[in-house]
């Protein structure tokens, strides 16, 4: 191992010790934290839960806002660290746009945090020794080339091939991240035969959907009959040693899940009506979301609801406001899998090991 791999292994090592205090103290803590720093992107993925391109959004003209300032995310981060997050994912937007990116990775990075980036792979070679720092680098890649670019845009698919050769070759930690829709529902066996070939980690989901969103293509959703058997699928794939980076307890539970995988099981689960088993969701208690305008969310599927903001109402407000969120479990399989690694699951425990943890 090199200094760079023994000193995120370290990183690594104090994001355990923090999981275990939680697990021991049952405490409300932010252990991880997904900041998107700004809502600029060079692509225009269709599904994009951000809302980036939304008209609704766009009337407020606050260019101040599609960007999170520098000095509040070093403050946000500050924060962050002192509330016992130790874990923190860079993402947007395109968060290579922003344009102290370096200078944020380093600073997380100089706190002993583990430090993960979602890009699409466009600016990979021009950041390629700010993202050598990096615990993890996640490329999005939505399967063959025609379904992606559908998804994506044209030429986003060799792009993100591209990166993920170049920080392969550069020995830095790579997963892919694809999204399913109707556009790319056959690319499981590409997407499979890929991160096997490569030894880098899958993570596939499908496509949430929001009904106050305009989108550009409203016939391209996933259909309920691949939706059906795509845990199947993904549950096949990992017995057939593809590294898939759900677990299986994770894949399990979502292959059972009762409802449409938008349903939301209220607190007092009232709306409950099916014999199975829930798990509770900890990612009010343990986890949260900040958008490039300063709102705090728990989640994809709460984006845009009953939010407070962390810099004009402040931090503390924005995370007391987390847990009045009417929602106790819902049908998204990455909750689901982080849940079960914030109970202390010991497969999930090592799953999120191997997202940050280059395969040999």
């Amino acid at each position: 191992m090199n200094k760079r791999e023994i000193f995120n292994f370290y990183c690594k090592f104090l994001l355990g010790l923090n999981l275990i205090k939680l697990k021991l103290t049952n405490s409300r803590a932010p252990l991880m934290a997904n900041l998107i720093i700004t809502n600029r992107c060079n692509l225009e993925c269709f599904y994009c839960y951000v809302d980036v391109f939304n008209p609704d959004r766009q009337h407020l003209n606050l260019q101040e806002k599609r960007v999170i300032n520098r000095d509040n995310l070093i403050e946000l981060v500050d924060t962050l660290y002192n509330r016992g997050c130790r874990l923190i994912v860079l993402l947007g937007g395109e968060p290579l746009m922003f344009k102290e990116i370096g200078e944020i990775i380093r600073y997380i990075k100089s706190k002993k945090m583990v430090c993960e980036i979602i890009t699409n792979g466009y600016l990979a070679e021009r950041y390629l020794d700010e993202l050598s720092l990096c615990d993890s680098v996640c490329v999005s890649l939505d399967g063959e080339k025609e379904g992606n670019d559908l998804n994506r845009g044209e030429g986003s698919f060799q792009k993100a091939v591209d990166a993920i050769l170049l920080l392969l070759k550069h020995n830095i930690p790579v997963r892919v991240k694809a999204v399913l829709t109707h556009n790319n529902k056959n690319s499981l066996e590409f997407l499979s035969s890929f991160a096997k070939e490569k030894g880098v980690l899958l993570t596939v989901s499908v496509a949430a959907t929001y009904d106050d969103r305009d989108y550009h293509q409203k016939d391209k959703w996933l259909e309920e009959y691949s939706k059906k058997h795509f845990f199947n699928d993904m549950l096949k794939r990992k017995k057939e040693g593809v590294p898939i980076g759900y677990s299986t307890a994770a894949l399990d539970y979502m292959k059972n899940w009762p409802y449409d995988e938008d349903f939301i099981v209220k607190n007092d689960k009232s709306n409950h009506t099916k014999d199975f088993d829930l798990l509770r969701c900890k990612r009010k208690d343990n986890s949260l979301f900040v958008d490039a305008d300063g709102e705090m969310y728990p989640c994809a599927f709460k984006w845009g609801k009953d939010s407070k903001n962390v810099f004009e109402d402040g931090f503390d407000a924005a995370w007391e406001q987390m847990p009045k969120h009417d929602c106790y479990s819902c049908g998204s399989l990455p909750d689901a899998d982080i849940t079960m690694m914030l109970n202390f699951k010991l497969e999930n425990i090592i799953n999120a090991v191997k997202f940050y943890t280059i395969k040999k």
